[in-house]
């Protein structure tokens, strides 16, 4: 390991001195050991020196997350939207000055998010409503390399093969795959949409595969909506609220997908059984 990744394993955990429960012969004992154990932070978000929203997250990629949550939220359209960003790492702040025609609303246009997907507020904010449009993408999608790419996102974790404690997310695109990882599912999304926006890729997202650790609630749904991803997978279930989402905004979801096959819960006509 390099002296970049053990500061930043720093940064991500720590070690913290624990008992372990053993058991032997029916009988249990406890023995003295060490745990990593996830670190997570509250990054401040300020828009225009006005504070705007706190976001509970793992200490990576923190521009991509601010950057794409404000895209997923509908702030703004693109990186040209943003004039000047930086980070204060003491304060734990960051920095977002958008251009002067850009205003915002805290009350109109930002959630409160924290770690825990089902916490977090799930409408689409009726003001930002023509940003969220049906998938047009009529392109298919032979199930046998979703199922393929689903066993490789699952052991692509490197936080979660090694602590723990997190999500995960891949966008697979014929181009190139974005993955982040992170406390809450949503955050790893947003990681991706702000890696795509530094890139000015966000149009890849448009004949995507999104995959997603865990279950799918709505506001997974809501920013798979608003990238305009075709194809969204899980390994394990959706709430009703997504997939009714998901039938109105013509995504197909995937529920289930593991080495055996899975669930489809909505536009089955973009997915081949066979090829």
């Amino acid at each position: 390991m390099n002296i970049k990744e053990s500061l930043m394993d720093e940064m991500i955990f720590s070690e913290v001195d624990v008992l372990e429960i053993i058991s032997k012969d029916g009988l249990f004992n406890t023995v003295s050991t060490v745990k990593k154990t996830i670190a997570e932070m509250y990054l401040k978000v300020y828009i225009n020196e006005v504070e705007m929203i706190s976001l509970l997250c793992l200490t990576r990629n923190l521009e991509e997350l601010t950057l794409g949550f404000l895209f997923n939220e509908g702030v703004i359209e693109s990186i040209e939207d943003v004039k000047k960003i930086s980070y204060n790492d003491r304060m734990h702040v960051m920095h977002i000055i958008l251009r002067d025609e850009i205003q915002v609303d805290r009350m109109a246009s930002l959630r409160s998010v924290t770690a825990s997907c089902g916490e977090c507020l799930t409408y689409i904010n009726p003001l930002k409503q023509e940003l969220f449009r049906a998938v047009e993408s009529r392109s298919d999608v032979y199930i046998g390399e979703i199922i393929k790419k689903m066993t490789e996102f699952e052991r692509g974790s490197e936080i979660f093969s090694r602590i723990g404690s997190v999500h995960s997310a891949l966008l697979h695109t014929k181009e190139k795959d974005y993955f982040a990882e992170d406390l809450g599912r949503h955050n790893c999304i947003d990681k991706v949409a702000g890696m795509m926006l530094l890139e000015e890729k966000l149009n890849l997202a448009e004949e995507a595969i999104l995959f997603t650790s865990g279950r799918v609630p709505s506001e997974i749904m809501i920013k798979a909506v608003r990238l305009g991803i075709p194809v969204v997978v899980s390994r394990t279930t959706p709430t009703l609220s997504a997939v009714s989402m998901a039938k109105q905004y013509n995504i197909t979801l995937i529920g289930y997908a593991r080495k055996g096959g899975g669930i489809i819960y909505s536009c089955p006509e973009r997915l081949k059984m066979n090829q």
